[in-house]
């Protein structure tokens, strides 16, 4: 398993036939080309000035270019949208507590294209009513935001709502910055 895809399950051929995979996972780069911010090491460092995760980031920023994509590829004659299909690649929680998570399961299930960003969500268990406010508030506003830094308030916003919880204090320590993840052999 890579990048939370499981390519053993990549040659299955319910997936197969929905979406070449490879194209899928290439569609999702390409899209990280186009409407990511080039400059890396200056957003890490606006997170950083501000306490946010570069992982909370890279979560939203996930969210706001596949949904640009999908806008982007759009079917000019059917109006049909473009599917990635995360799916068929990655198993989706039945259930969480985790703000993360549930964000991650709606960009998983391509939320944006679906009714209310609703249709195979997890059932949530935390806090009632974090789930509306994550789905309706948090992804509605990082799906439209118009680049990378106007995540930043957003991630800063979520992460004080939503706390880490504190068995993954540690990970923070261990967790790579851009800079890290970028960064040239």
């Amino acid at each position: 398993m890579r990048d939370g895809i499981d390519f053993r399950s990549l040659l299955d051929a319910k997936c197969f036939a929905l979406k070449n995979p490879f194209a899928q996972a290439g569609g999702h780069e390409a899209a990280r080309g186009l409407f990511t911010d080039p400059d890396l090491e200056g957003v890490n460092k606006r997170c950083e000035a501000v306490g946010v995760p570069f992982r909370v980031l890279n979560l939203l920023e996930d969210a706001r270019i596949e949904h640009l994509e999908r806008e982007r590829s759009k079917n000019p004659i059917t109006g049909q949208l473009r599917r990635f299909h995360w799916w068929c690649f990655t198993p989706t929680p039945k259930e969480t507590d985790r703000a993360g998570c549930y964000f991650w399961s709606l960009i998983n299930q391509e939320a944006s294209s679906w009714s209310r960003y609703s249709a195979g969500a997890p059932r949530w268990f935390g806090k009632p009513g974090a789930d509306v406010r994550i789905r309706d508030y948090y992804y509605h506003r990082a799906i439209h935001a118009a680049q990378t830094n106007d995540l930043i308030p957003i991630c800063q916003e979520m992460c004080q709502e939503f706390p880490r919880p504190k068995q993954d204090a540690a990970a923070v320590q261990a967790e790579p910055t851009v800079n890290q993840t970028t960064a040239k052999p």
